[in-house]
């Protein structure tokens, strides 16, 4: 008989008569408390004999899991089984059913709505996947019980739609400090690498008054050690660990540094993966080198060591993997962590964890004297991370975008790199290094202080020859020497921005040697049935050999994109500009106006803006031959949209005709800088969004082959974006690399 711990008694009581009362719950308990079970127990309160239960979760090992610790509540009472891809129990003499969200999706249509008498979503944030939420809302049981450590969703949507408020709620600040989980010892591995003349000098610059930024701050003070380093640090403690690795290859060559070590990690079948499970749960098996594995649900109570050499802007996937460790066991007197991630952020985060436990035992502690006794934590923070955190507390980060400081400046009558030194100070939102703030924008200083490109610059074409006479070979090469030549830009891709094709058509002054000629990129398009330029930038990089920008590339061949795209020229429509003084001499003045009168001339299309797109700059462009003055410049339009705190595409929808220099279509006017939404309206990615390698790992485990299957997947998971291929751009190679299909 499993009886719950006593904090979980009102959890259960609490849960009980709110499923009773309303039918529905969220139950929120921090990793490592047992919600499994608290569940459970639940379930076994509410629901008699022959009644069924659906269980629902995203991933199958935490399904495995929960089916085991259920049939430790019920003994044998009730019949279990799993539905998920690999194996699918008869649902027709099967009373509890344990389901992976991605195999109901497509088989819920089996069940009757109120085929369950309770439906319980585990990990229940993701719920609200567009993929998921259906199969949710699609059952009608007596009984709805979400359950989540973390219920806050990066993307702002809120679990409470379909669970309600949280019923109880345990953190996992609470948990520590309280006692519920196993006391920690965090040593912060991270000021042994830095470096303590560079904290010194910054500290010194700090308190004079200069400005500087994290990036500066984790790029002059951390220097990372070698892996070899780690793992002799790692072994000198004796103790059972998870480790979580920035990478599947680090997870695989520290395997090899670490006595009794396995990875675990996306790559490995099923069958490695359960077996090196297996094996760290009995024993056999030391150390586990995770990757992106191990943050939801899996649970190991005898972990004694905690090792983090990933760095993790997500204060939530940060909280799940600290508690992997934390369960209390009769054998197990704390936790040991040890945090290798070496930069600022990592310091925040960990630092507000511990004062937030601190402050909790603080008020317990006054509340009931005899229950907190000592420190739940224990945590090690030296001279230099002291120095480091009243640096962070300093330092100005509120800097001007880069328009608005260009504006200033000039304003100010800066001209030199000599003046802006002396002279930055003046204004407390000016940075001390703007090419390093402004990186993104930035084409020089003196165009920075002037607005105006320096007008000795050689042209593209004479860039390009003196590049080729120098002999440089590489990006990086072109980075390190360009200033051996005074008329060479630092970033020619800026200064150069209207012909600019490519780094290496730039460097070499061809173009790749493995794309197809003109007739052959014709050829392979026509064969992917490709049928608009918005499906060519979206499937191009499919095939490697197809350009991003053929009508550049093919500039001596290219006729239309209809022609392109098809291999025929639509011989009945003007050509662009013809079109345009026909639509000027008919005193066409709008797109209504147009689209009532275009079937005036049969050579004039319905669509212009479909048709012309590689040469279309705006609807008032076309009609007046003329570009609109109002509309902002990208960067400007970005500034603007954040000022107003617009936070998504809807909203700029409602909003824009606020400032009539914002245009309708945002993502077709500045199409050429366009990345996404998110990115406009914040300046950012989301910060839910996958690193590059783990977004290809992640779409890999779910198993999408193609393209066209990625698309009607990828929200399955709410960290994947819709883009790819803009949102990884540095990154991306082809759409068969990104599926795992080609090196």
């Amino acid at each position: 008989m499993i009886n719950p711990h006593g904090y979980q008694v009102p959890i259960i009581e609490t849960v009980s008569g709110a499923l009773e009362r309303d039918g529905r719950a969220l139950m929120v308990m921090a990793t490592g408390t047992g919600k499994t079970i608290t569940s459970a127990l639940i379930v076994q309160k509410l629901l008699s004999s022959r009644k069924r239960l659906l269980f629902l979760c995203h991933n199958n090992d935490i399904l495995r899991q929960a089916m085991e610790a259920y049939r430790a509540v019920f003994n044998g009472s009730r019949t279990m089984g799993m539905f998920t891809g690999e194996e699918k129990a008869d649902p027709r003499v099967t009373e509890f059913l344990f389901a992976s969200f991605q195999t109901m999706h497509g088989h819920r249509n089996l069940f009757t709505s109120n085929a369950f008498d309770m439906v319980v979503v585990d990990e229940s944030h993701h719920s609200q996947a567009e993929t998921f939420r259906p199969t949710v809302e699609y059952f009608q049981p007596k009984y709805l019980l979400g359950m989540t450590a973390t219920p806050d969703r990066e993307d702002g949507l809120d679990i409470g739609d379909l669970f309600g408020e949280p019923t109880a709620t345990l953190t996992l600040q609470e948990a520590v400090a309280r006692r519920y989980l196993s006391d920690i010892d965090y040593k912060l591995m991270t000021v042994g690498t830095a470096a303590r003349d560079a904290i010194n000098e910054l500290k010194r610059r700090v308190m004079s008054g200069e400005r500087i930024t994290l990036r500066e701050l984790n790029d002059e003070v951390f220097i990372h050690r070698l892996d070899e380093e780690i793992a002799e640090e790692i072994m000198s403690y004796k103790a059972q660990g998870i480790i979580f690795c920035t990478s599947i290859e680090q997870a695989e060559g520290m395997a090899t540094r670490l006595r009794k070590a396995r990875p675990y990690h996306s790559r490995l079948d099923r069958k490695t993966l359960d077996a090196n499970l297996e094996g760290f749960r009995r024993g056999r098996i030391k150390y586990l080198l995770v990757k992106d594995m191990f943050n939801e649900g899996i649970d190991v109570p005898d972990t004694e060591l905690i090792v983090f050499l990933r760095s993790t802007e997500s204060r939530t996937i940060y909280l799940q993997q600290l508690g992997r460790g934390l369960r209390k066991t009769a054998t197990k007197s704390h936790v040991t962590v040890l945090d290798f991630v070496g930069n600022c952020d990592r310091i925040s985060i960990a630092t507000a964890f511990v004062e937030e436990v601190q402050a909790l035992e603080r008020e317990y502690g006054e509340r009931h004297s005899s229950s907190i006794n000592a420190s739940s934590i224990i945590f090690n923070l030296d001279e230099e991370s002291r120095d480091l955190r009243d640096i962070l507390q300093r330092i100005e980060v509120d800097f001007y975008s880069f328009s608005e400081a260009m504006e200033v400046v000039r304003r100010m009558g800066v001209k030199s790199q000599h003046e802006y030194k002396a002279r930055y100070k003046e204004d407390p939102r000016l940075p001390s290094d703007p090419s390093k703030i402004y990186a993104a924008s930035w084409i020089s200083l003196f165009h920075f202080l002037t607005g105006t490109q320096k007008a000795n610059f050689y042209s593209f074409t004479e860039a390009m020859e003196a590049v080729q006479r120098m002999s440089v070979k590489t990006q990086p090469e072109y980075k390190a020497r360009y200033k051996e030549d005074s008329r060479l830009p630092s970033t020619p891709e800026g200064a150069y921005a209207s012909s600019w094709m490519s780094w290496t058509h730039f460097l070499t002054g061809t173009q790749k040697a493995n794309f197809y000629s003109f007739t052959e990129a014709m050829e392979v398009v026509q064969r992917m049935g490709v049928k608009s330029v918005t499906e060519y930038r979206t499937r191009y990089k499919e095939d490697t050999s197809l350009p991003s920008n053929p009508n550049a590339i093919y500039a001596s061949s290219w006729i239309t994109w209809p022609h392109f795209l098809t291999g025929t020229q639509r011989a009945g429509f003007y050509p662009f500009l013809e079109a345009m003084e026909v639509v000027q001499r008919l005193g066409v003045k709008s797109v209504s106006e147009y689209s009532a009168r275009y079937k005036e001339d049969s050579r004039l299309p319905c669509e212009p803006n479909k048709i012309y797109i590689s040469i279309w700059i705006s609807w008032t462009h076309f009609l007046t031959g003329t570009q609109k003055a109002s509309f902002y410049p990208f960067l400007e339009a970005m500034e603007v949209v954040q000022r107003m705190g617009i936070k998504n595409g809807a909203e700029y929808k409602a909003r824009y005709k606020e400032d009539s220099r914002l245009p309708c279509e945002p993502n077709k006017i500045y199409a050429s800088s366009w990345t996404s939404w998110s990115h406009f309206c914040t300046g950012t990615q989301k910060a839910s969004f996958y690193p590059f390698l783990e977004a290809m790992e992640a779409v890999q485990r779910m198993g999408v082959k193609t393209q066209r299957e990625y698309q009607a997947h990828y929200k399955e998971d709410s960290q994947l974006p819709s883009n790819p291929n803009a949102i990884y751009a540095s990154s991306w190679i082809s759409w068969p690399h990104f599926l795992g299909k080609k090196k």
